[in-house]
């Protein structure tokens, strides 16, 4: 069974180190507060303003799974949907998830595939061995432009339990 979900979202980032490094200046704390130090200020918020841009980010969510109509649905859409539009309206190069990482479309995808298989995980080991099955299979794919698009594919089954049980501690 495929679940296939789209998302539609807006979102911006910055557009190059020099304007990650602009807006780090930029919020750091300052002792300063004289005139030159606010000739600056005014000089980096304009260059982080002009170096922002945004899109309606075409998100494509798809699991492959076992399906067993006892459980009434594979994933719970209402969670997917929720990891999703944490990101809509929003500066994903100052969201919490990015941190440390550019707000490229490949870290958007790559992102939300862990994030993903983080959500599934609980259900996925309740089931018992994890080397006893295969899948699910999640496959997240961004598209910044009708051109440009990053996918990130995770197979569960090729996850090492120890790597899954670990990022569930950090994700708590």
């Amino acid at each position: 069974m495929i679940y296939h979900r789209e998302f539609m979202i807006s979102s911006c980032h910055f557009n190059g180190a020099d304007i990650y490094r602009a807006y780090r200046e930029l919020t750091e704390p300052s002792i300063q507060a004289d005139e030159l130090r606010l000739i600056r200020l005014q000089m980096l918020t304009f260059q982080v303003l002009v170096g922002t841009h945004g899109h309606n980010f075409k998100i494509v969510v798809e699991i492959e799974d076992h399906f067993e109509p006892q459980n009434d649905y594979l994933v719970d859409d209402v969670l997917i949907e929720a990891l999703v539009m944490q990101w809509d309206n929003t500066n994903l190069s100052v969201h919490k998830d990015f941190k440390g990482l550019r707000a490229t479309t490949e870290n958007v995808a790559h992102l939300l595939s862990r994030k993903i298989m983080l959500l599934l995980w609980p259900s996925v080991k309740a089931r018992g061995d994890i080397d006893e099955f295969v899948g699910p299979t999640i496959t997240v794919t961004v598209h910044e432009t009708d051109q440009i698009y990053a996918r990130a594919m995770i197979d569960m089954a090729d996850e090492p339990r120890q790597r899954l049980e670990q990022e569930e501690q950090f994700a708590s």
